[in-house]
């Protein structure tokens, strides 16, 4: 089966690298050009579903255009191993940093993946930077929980 892995690049989009050999080699690696991401760059979380048709990234995504700060922690779907991303759920405007995501089984009616993501946030947001009760650089104030379908 194919690995795909997801990481940060120093501009505003992630990169994505593809191996079949459980990761020994990566035979391709590209700009995910439908992930946004901050100029700094920020932990983001890859999952797949459980008949690895579907990748579910979530990550902070800046406002444009400038993509400075870590805000607008937001829930993509790939069908097509990562080629191109639709959101799925904006999760928090505000002030966000790192996540991580799990599977936590089927919606009721058994057609949507239930998706489960713990995320860095703060009630700071880029409009508070300047002021002296937020910090220049993201420090997060809460842990979060929430499930999405």
């Amino acid at each position: 089966s194919t690995v795909v892995t997801n990481a940060r690049e120093f501009n505003d989009r992630r990169v994505l690298s593809y191996s079949n050999d459980e990761g020994e080699t990566f035979y391709r690696v590209s700009e995910a050009a439908d992930l946004h991401e901050t100029y700094q760059g920020c932990e983001g979380s890859m999952i797949t579903d459980a008949e690895g048709a579907k990748l579910y990234y979530s990550g902070v995504q800046g406002r444009t255009p400038a993509r400075i700060y870590r805000e607008n922690m937001t829930i993509f779907e790939s069908a097509d191993a990562g080629e191109s991303w639709q959101l799925a759920q904006s999760v928090t405007e505000g002030a966000s940093g790192y996540s991580a995501m799990q599977l936590m089984g089927k919606s009721e009616d058994g057609t949507k993946d239930r998706v489960g993501i713990l995320f860095e946030r703060s009630d700071c947001t880029a409009d508070h930077f300047r002021s002296t009760s937020c910090p220049t650089i993201f420090l997060p104030e809460y842990i979060s929980w929430e499930v999405y379908e």
